[in-house]
């Protein structure tokens, strides 16, 4: 296949004068997409108290935020269901952090302090759980088979993290069983919306004003929104508690490859800061295993270090298990974790070699060398290709990738 470079346009001659930068850093910053002094600002100086935006601006966020509290209040059972990724398992570990340490502020429960910078709970004494589907026998979003599965957990609401605003069938159901909906999503979206409560940045009528969000992202908001409300209302979360929870949305925002722009490089930026310092024994068991020193994470740490290692758990096994390791609560238990994900990583790694080979292979018993010159498309099968890693053999080995 043969490669076309399409190269960015150049910057106009007075865009340097008018955001203030050296000519060469205007021109990469233009091909960035970067085009006014205040987008070259935030990319230049990210600054939390500048650049980041007040959650509350999402439009549909309040009326989330009270059914969520309601739910805490009134001891009704809560199901975070998350996708299988990275962004999804780390949005969903920063949601259920934040549900639980007001949980546990509301009720009093029977929870275990330490001082990792979350609480640490008991699951006999909460109400909020999660479910991660499986990634090969159930796919992605809210499957209609799950909904009957939460409805005999006692899920009263169920929040949905990286998936969930295409769901529109699935949702009714939920309702049609008396269960809530709210979404947290970032993902394209149809004509019709689900009847929920839908934080998302994407959609037409939404006044957040940066569109760009991981998942990670809009979780973190949605937390951010929660712990407000419930201090509003008396409950005793300490200021600035929310900042812990940025070393996952350090991570989704790499992985999940969103543009690094506005507000995601204010949080990308603070997020390593928080990553480099975690309490989260979770983290600091896969950081042991990458052989990663403290305070030496950087966004290539991230992308192949940390990342990786979460998204094996969905590819090779079930993305359940990253998502213990992120809420464990002892650096015994994560370690015994990480040590999973790491034999899981390894064999990701062995198996995505074995079927680029086989790939390779096939293409040369059929053109009699590779890469094809002139092909439109070429499609590949093997009966006992992953489905998890045809994506990686394809984007590593072939350009472009559908």
């Amino acid at each position: 296949m043969r490669k076309r470079w399409k190269l960015a346009e150049s910057a106009p001659a007075e865009y340097a004068t008018r955001i203030g930068a050296h000519p060469l850093i205007a021109q990469l910053l233009w091909k960035r997409g970067v085009r006014t002094p205040e987008e070259a600002d935030v990319f230049l100086n990210p600054s939390w108290e500048r650049h980041v935006h007040d959650e509350t601006r999402f439009a549909r966020m309040n009326g989330a935020v009270e059914r969520v509290l309601s739910a805490l209040e009134n001891g009704e059972r809560i199901t975070v269901h998350g996708d299988y990724d990275a962004d999804g398992v780390t949005g969903s570990a920063l949601i259920i952090n934040a549900l639980r340490e007001i949980e546990y502020r509301v009720t009093n429960s029977e929870y275990r302090r330490m001082g990792t910078g979350s609480t640490i709970f008991d699951t006999r004494y909460s109400n909020i759980d999660y479910y991660i589907p499986h990634r090969d026998k159930e796919g992605y979003g809210l499957h209609r088979e799950t909904v009957p599965k939460l409805k005999e957990r006692g899920t009263a609401l169920i929040i949905t993290v990286d998936c969930g605003i295409a769901c529109v069938d699935e949702i009714a159901l939920a309702k049609d069983e008396g269960m809530e909906t709210v979404v947290v999503d970032h993902h394209q979206f149809g004509e019709t919306l689900p009847d929920a409560h839908l934080i998302h940045p994407g959609l037409a009528d939404e006044t957040y004003p940066f569109k760009h969000l991981a998942a990670v992202g809009v979780s973190y908001k949605f937390a951010c929104a929660l712990l407000s409300a419930a201090r509003a209302k008396g409950v005793d979360v300490p200021a600035g508690w929310e900042k812990w929870l940025l070393d996952l949305v350090a991570i989704a925002t790499v992985t999940d490859m969103v543009p690094l722009i506005g507000e995601n490089r204010v949080l990308e930026t603070y997020g390593l800061k928080v990553l480099n310092k975690t309490k989260r024994p979770g983290l600091r068991a896969i950081l042991e295993m990458a052989g990663v020193a403290p305070g030496a994470v950087t966004s290539e740490t991230v992308g192949f270090a940390i990342g990786p290692r979460l998204n094996a758990a969905g590819r090779m096994d079930h993305a359940s298990l990253a998502l213990r390791l992120l809420l464990s609560a002892s650096m015994d238990e994560a370690r015994l974790l990480a040590a999973e994900l790491e034999q899981l990583n390894k064999l990701r790694q062995e198996t995505t070699k074995k079927m680029m080979a086989e790939a390779e292979e096939i293409l040369v018993g059929a053109y009699g060398h590779t890469p094809v010159p002139d092909a439109k498309a070429i499609v590949l099968w093997k009966e006992n290709w992953s489905p998890s890693l045809v994506g990686l053999v394809a984007g590593r080995a072939f350009h472009p990738v559908l």
